[in-house]
């Protein structure tokens, strides 16, 4: 795993059998352009440090322009995206595949940037099994009340799919007849 260096962290550490190198980085600010030109300073210094590999995944913003011109030494090149397309796809021309976490953000890209439709995908985040046990509420983990509380923290935005997770709910609790969803939101 190749990552940012943040103070306290060592540059090159093995954690249960996986490598982790940390270099360079810059804190964001509240200008765009300065954030991607200190972005575009980051991974020009990172590419001639990232170790060769035969898939390297990134969700860097200038890493997918970057990484495909050290062929061979890094193999495929996979951008992991798990933000709203905002217009910068043509950059990624180069890589083998770009994996959205969504359907929506998969599509956003695949509208924005048509020339590159076949290598875009989904993998949604995954949710560990361990973390559905049954406890309560059949499928689910919950606190033996018969009450799940799912807590949503995020921006309310297509591209998160808080549309989808509200229907979803709603679908398997009237079909279970267990009556329906409250929903609390917060400002």
């Amino acid at each position: 795993m190749f990552a940012r260096a943040f103070p306290g962290q060592p540059e090159n550490e093995n954690r249960d059998g996986i490598r982790i190198l940390r270099w360079g980085g810059f804190d964001q600010g509240t200008n765009i352009r300065v954030d991607l030109m200190k972005g575009l300073l980051y991974g020009l210094g990172a590419v001639g440090k990232v170790p060769a590999g035969d898939v390297i995944i990134t969700n860097d913003f200038w890493l997918p322009v970057l990484l495909p011109r050290m062929r061979p030494r890094v193999g495929k090149v996979v951008a992991s995206i798990a933000r709203f397309p905002k217009g910068q796809f043509w950059l990624y021309h180069g890589v083998d595949k770009i994996l959205a976490v969504s359907a929506a953000v998969a599509e956003g890209i695949r509208k924005q940037t048509p020339a590159i439709i076949g290598k875009v995908g989904y993998v949604p985040n995954c949710v560990d099994e361990e973390f559905l046990r049954d406890s309560g509420v059949k499928g689910l983990r919950g606190s033996g009340t018969g009450k799940v509380t799912v807590l949503y923290v995020g921006r309310i935005h297509p591209e998160k799919g808080v549309e989808l997770l509200l229907e979803s709910w709603t679908t398997a609790l009237s079909q279970k007849g267990l009556g329906s969803l409250r929903f609390r939101g917060a400002n």
